[in-house]
């Protein structure tokens, strides 16, 4: 993040008409996000769209007025874009107990 926030920083320098503007899909779309919350302060007039992202942090801990910059786009029934750290925890969790219980194998 930081090699590519100088190069970026610069670039944006040299052509003041520009504006940054991250875009992503699934896996990209999370990496475009997280990045989208991380500059948001560096970078005025930076917007993110990010299509099918993943769950990438709780939302109680994004500023109020985060989602002025950052548009999400997910499909209905995208079962990937509602999947967290979480889930999987209590998965992994969930399927541990059925390999060891004789009677659910």
């Amino acid at each position: 993040s930081k090699k590519t926030h100088h190069l970026i920083a610069s670039e944006l320098e040299s052509n003041p008409d520009y504006q940054l503007v991250l875009v992503g899909h699934s896996l990209g779309g999370g990496v475009a996000a997280v990045l989208g919350t991380l500059w948001r302060e560096t970078f005025p007039g930076l917007s993110v769209y990010a299509y099918g992202c993943p769950c990438v942090g709780p939302m109680d801990t994004y500023p109020k007025n985060l989602n002025e910059s950052i548009i999400s786009v997910v499909g209905e029934g995208d079962p990937f874009s509602s999947l967290s750290l979480g889930h999987l925890a209590d998965i992994s969790a969930a399927l541990s107990k059925l390999c060891v219980d004789d009677e659910l194998r």
